[in-house]
């Protein structure tokens, strides 16, 4: 269930959601592919070091699925607003 949106740019957009069979609070990030193999190249590495990844600092990464013209990342939702 989308709860709302946390931010957007030009390759997509934040979403915070709640995964309703675990009732956790988690950020959707969909990132928009057009065929584009920069974007693809950029999102199969940017899957591939969240994965990989496992550090108390570093957000979790819950999956990812594709949905006709966007990949859409479930991350553990951080509370602390932008990075920026």
């Amino acid at each position: 269930m989308i709860l709302g949106e946390l931010g957007s740019g030009a390759q997509g957009s934040v979403k915070k959601a709640a995964h309703l069979p675990s009732k956790k609070v988690i950020a959707l990030k969909e990132i928009i592919i057009q065929n584009n193999p920069e974007v693809s190249k950029s999102i199969i590495l940017e899957l591939r070091a969240l994965h990989e990844c496992n550090h108390p600092n570093i957000i979790k990464s819950y999956g990812a699925f594709l949905r006709s013209d966007n990949v859409t990342i479930a991350l553990e939702y951080m509370n602390a607003g932008s990075l920026a």
